[in-house]
């Protein structure tokens, strides 16, 4: 059978969809006023297919359902029973559909109340006792080439019978809707009773026979409507249930899900299944609280997240039907079927709705936060999170991502992908934003107009569209209510976004910034849709009627009257909205012209005429190359009257491709907005924050994935990279699961260089990017990788455990070098090699270990041991190892009743060796030094340095010692006056607070003899 779109598509559907003249101000202003078309009201569209197939004899349907004239909320196709699909599966909100497309089909008054229909279901229906609802309804379709095959006739919007020769002729295929969904949300017990019932609750349909499988294992077996059936299920989760209908020798089918839990799992169940799931989440600021939807499929594992940001989308698709609310409240819930069947098939999508778009960008990032960590509280396997932002959506996933990333919160993001978003602006043609103001200005007749077509409530939604954060945010030139041109919230949020940067991933893990761009030439190969002289809209009114006259009086001018009240007028109004190009100054025009009868004699008035002059900004907008937002044809004709507000007639030209997001913007491209992107192999688009893209070398629709190339582009980008975190000579750089020639390069010749596009070539000791990357014609993948390249240079330090073990650990003193060290480790790259020598005439023990740190026992005889650590790769280790003198460590403790306070340093410390004085400066003979108390040595003379926090300073003749007793005062000269130190000890502000310890350490000959740990405690006191 053919649908409903295959039969007007034959008979040029386009052309019966005329509207009045007030309808089209409505489709125009929704144009407007959104970035995305949005469905008309369900009772508006049904109006329309009534009139349609008027002209058709009903009594010759046999059904008595014309599938053509149904509201369809699904499928016929789908659901006719002739085979099983992922795409079929009915739950109940899919029952409620089924039912409400079948009653809109309906020729009599024989429908089935759907709300009712699914709650008497629900009612009867308990985890142990189900009712499984069954529809099953003929209907009657016109074939697909009835109008071809003469079987029809179509005039002046209307289809009619066709007879040849005095005979009707049979235009009409007869199909079945079908379908059952468990009641009880699907939700049922191991050991249950499932009973059919028909949803229609006045006629139960006859079968020659019924077979059902539970899903059990069992397969089917012979049921009858009404009559229970008792079904044992050895294992939980998720089965699917099938049910085979044989009605005159044909055989039906259809298929559901169940969810089987076992009684002890009674009470956890609180997710009802369904072929969709929505988590909902909020955020408050001040006394605001905005909302998102996240719409996924009830068989998504969380094993492969796509999570995908909607963009700019002010309207809530509701399906509104007399006898029940709406079933879906966002209007997501249609695109995440689109986004599985294009490249993303693999992936387990959820997609989110904002509740208000409007909202400053920032706000619904908050929002895409809680999505993300939600996703990965849930997720199943180690695979990290796909991000596909689309329009304003990848402006709000590059912020929330970034801003996680600022504070230091994992998003587990390996690829983020930009489609087509707004980087560097929107652009909403400054004419078509004039036009709007013009519109709200008659805000009381526009309400009257809004009111007759059942959107009363919405005009303010459509009245504040204009002044949205979020479209502020976006536009590069916005037009404000009071004619001004205002840019000052687009500057402020696009250097909060060039401060912000792109994400660079998690610590130690990388993610792919990626960009999908719909921008283009035109088809005739100019960079802009228009050329001079073209008009972007045009728009006459011819009006007859005193209310239509005030009407157009007030839109453009609501002080306007002449002598009172016109008793009877004709008036012409003519409106034209122009390109922002080089080559013109006026963006909108419009034109009054009326004659009204004074003592029955015509007398013609020009009342107004009005230009709007295009701002003086740079790029023009409408000139570069860029996506485009499609306008549905709707091939109006001229002089199409109505009663409405008056008799008049209109004539509307417009154009049906409008610039959107230029392609510059979308690449958030450095450079002039005139430059053409579509390049050969040889020519690589610079200054971009992308590592790869894909452009069309034409403009296509904004965000749609009609773009030559881009499942094999896709496919190249997923691509796997491997540099080995450690590199050696002869190291291979690969790029695996494509079949693309990929070409390597160094970021540092000096420390490597790529051989042959992938064989490493090593030179010295460094950490080098690598990257990789393939240009072809409309695209580019650069895949960049950093390594260390060589041995990596570490250094050794200690802590105590007690007063006879310690802690040697080696690190690189950079948190990035020491995450390659650790990833080569665990892949097997390097390993460590330890080395302990006791004695000054003892031999070195080695041991080799993948650990960064070696436990240190020093014997009772010795007072220091040498600690040794050289890497290991292969059967290779580094040349020369890093040794340490490891002393026998001191027991220090906390004494704090020992404090020394400073008020006017802002400092208090806790020393841990009581028998020392903290480090205090002072004077010797007038020189200003630091004197350390009390000083525990065997001789004066054999303190030859002073560590302070890794700074060591030489004291050969900037010291003096007075001996105290056993121990000795050191007057150290000079050292205060270091920066490092002044600001560790002394050099922290008013506004700064921190605990730290400052590190003293005495050094004789041989290396350290003595540490003084000092736990220091700055606050603000006053």
């Amino acid at each position: 059978m053919n649908s409903f779109a295959h039969i007007w598509k034959g008979i040029n559907y386009n052309t019966m969809s005329r509207r009045s003249a007030s309808n089209i101000l409505i489709v125009v202003m929704l144009f407007l006023a959104s970035f995305q078309v949005h469905a008309q009201d369900l009772s508006e569209v049904k109006s329309q297919l009534i009139a349609m197939f008027s002209g058709l004899d009903t009594t010759r349907i046999a059904t008595h359902r014309l599938w053509d004239r149904a509201v369809n909320l699904v499928n016929g196709e789908d659901y006719n029973g002739s085979a099983l699909t992922d795409s079929n599966y009915v739950d109940l909100p899919r029952l409620y559909d089924m039912i409400f497309s079948i009653n809109s089909a309906s020729l009599r008054n024989d429908t089935i109340p759907a709300a009712r229909a699914i709650q008497r279901i629900q009612e009867s229906s308990t985890a142990s006792n189900a009712v499984i609802g069954v529809l099953f309804k003929p209907y009657n379709y016109i074939v697909a080439d009835a109008l071809q095959d003469n079987l029809i006739t179509y005039n002046n919007q209307v289809v009619s019978d066709r007879f040849i020769n005095g005979v009707w002729q049979n235009p009409y295929g007869e199909a079945v809707l079908v379908g059952h969904a468990i009641g009880n949300n699907g939700t049922v017990c191991q050991e249950v009773s499932y009973t059919l019932q028909s949803v229609d609750s006045l006629v139960t349909p006859q079968f020659d026979s019924i077979m059902f499988d539970a899903g059990d294992g069992n397969g089917y077996c012979n049921v009858s409507i009404g009559t229970p059936i008792s079904v044992s299920y050895t294992s939980d989760g998720y089965k699917e249930t099938k049910l085979k209908l044989v009605k005159g020798g044909i055989t039906y089918l259809s298929h559901s899900i169940v969810n089987v839990f076992s009684p002890s799992q009674s009470n956890q169940i609180v997710v009802p299944p369904s072929y969709y799931c929505f988590e909902d989440f909020s955020v408050s600021i001040g006394r605001i609280t905005y909302y998102a939807r996240v719409t996924y499929r009830s068989t998504a594992s969380f094993d492969k997240p796509l999570i995908v940001a909607e963009g700019f989308d002010p309207w809530v698709l509701k399906q509104l039907s007399n006898d029940g609310p709406p079933i879906h409240d966002y209007s997501g819930f249609t695109d995440i079927e689109g986004i599985n069947k294009v490249i993303f098939s693999d992936y387990d999508v959820f997609y989110i709705d904002w509740k208000d778009c409007g909202a400053d960008i920032s706000v619904n990032a908050r929002l895409l936060e809680k999505v993300i960590n939600w996703v990965n509280d849930n997720k199943t396997s180690g695979i990290s999170n796909v991000v596909l932002g689309q329009s304003m959506g990848g402006l709000i996933a590059r912020y929330c991502l970034c801003s996680m990333e600022n504070r230091n919160i994992l998003h587990d993001t390996a690829l983020f992908i930009s489609h087509d978003a707004p980087h560097l602006g929107v652009n909403v043609s400054p004419g078509i934003q004039y036009f709007y103001w013009d519109l709200f200005k008659t805000q009381d007749y526009m309400r009257k107009v809004i009111k007759a077509f059942g959107k009363e409530e919405v005009f303010e939604a459509f009245l504040s569209l204009g002044s949205y954060t979020s479209v502020r945010q976006m536009l590069m030139i916005y037009l404000n209510a009071y004619g001004v041109f205002d840019n000052s919230v687009y500057n402020s949020f696009q250097s909060t976004l060039d401060n912000m940067g792109f994400p660079h991933g998690d610590p130690g893990h990388f993610i792919d910034n990626v960009a999908i761009v719909n921008g283009g030439k035109a088809h005739n190969g100019a960079t802009s849709y228009y050329t001079a002289g073209d008009t972007l809209f045009h728009l006459i009114l011819h009006s007859t009627s005193s209310s239509s006259l005030s009407f157009l009086l007030s839109f453009i001018d609501n002080t306007f009257s002449v002598n009172g009240r016109p008793l009877k007028s004709n008036i012409t109004l003519s409106y034209d909205v122009y390109p922002f190009l080089p080559s013109s100054s006026v963006i909108r025009s419009s034109c009054l012209t009326f004659t009204k009868t004074f003592l029955w004699r015509p007398s013609e008035v020009k009342r107004y005429e009005n230009q709007a002059v295009a701002p003086s900004i740079e790029p023009f907008l409408d000139d570069v190359t860029s996506s485009y937002y499609h306008v549905d044809s709707l091939n109006l004709e001229p002089s199409d009257s109505i009663s409405f507000l008056g008799i008049y007639g209109y004539e509307v030209d417009y154009q049906n491709k409008v610039s959107f997001v230029p392609t510059a913007s979308a690449l958030c491209y450095n450079g002039s907005f005139n430059d053409i992107f579509y390049t050969n192999s040889s020519t690589i688009i610079n200054s971009i924050p992308f590592d790869s893209f894909i452009v069309n070398e034409y403009g296509s629709r904004h965000i749609s994935f009609g773009i030559a190339g881009l499942s094999d582009w896709f496919t190249n980008v997923r691509s796997e990279v491997y540099v080995p975190p450690v590199i050696f000579e002869g190291d291979t750089l690969k790029v695996k699961g494509t079949t693309q020639p990929f070409n390597w390069s160094s970021s540092n010749i000096a420390v490597a260089t790529t051989v042959n596009d992938s064989l490493v070539h090593y030179v010295s000791d460094g950490l080098v990017e690598f990257t990789a990357t393939y240009t072809g014609i409309g695209q580019a993948i650069t895949k960049t990788r950093k390594a260390i390249v060589g041995y990596p240079s570490v250094s050794l330090s200690s802590r105590a455990l007690n007063s006879s073990i310690l802690v040697v650990k080696a690190s690189s003193l950079n948190s990035e070098k020491d995450q390659f060290i650790t990833q080569a480790v665990k892949q097997g790259i390097l390993r460590y090699r330890w080395g302990v020598k006791s004695g000054t005439n003892s031999s070195i023990i080695w041991r080799e270990t993948m650990n960064d740190t070696i436990h240190v026992s020093i014997p009772d005889s010795l007072n220091y041991v040498t600690v040794f650590m050289d890497w290991k790769h292969g059967t290779l280790y580094e040349g020369d190892p890093c040794e340490m003198i490891v002393r026998r460590p001191q027991n220090f403790s906390i004494n704090l009743d020992r404090i020394e306070f400073n008020s006017s340093q802002q400092f208090m410390a806790f020393i841990e060796d009581p028998t020392h004085a903290f480090p205090s400066i002072t004077s010797y003979y007038g020189f200003p030094c630091i004197v350390f108390s009390r000083v525990s040595a065997s001789s004066a003379q054999a303190i030859t340095s002073i560590t302070i926090n890794n700074n060591t300073f030489p004291l050969s003749g900037r010291h003096y010692v007075l001996q105290n007793g056993d121990t000795f005062d050191v007057y150290a000269f000079n050292i205060i006056f270091d920066p490092t130190f002044q600001d560790i000890v002394f050099g922290l502000n008013s506004n700064k607070s921190g605990v730290w310890f400052l590190d003293i350490i005495l050094n004789d000959s041989i290396g350290e003899f003595q540490t003084i740990r000092v736990l220091c405690y700055q606050k603000n006191f006053h």
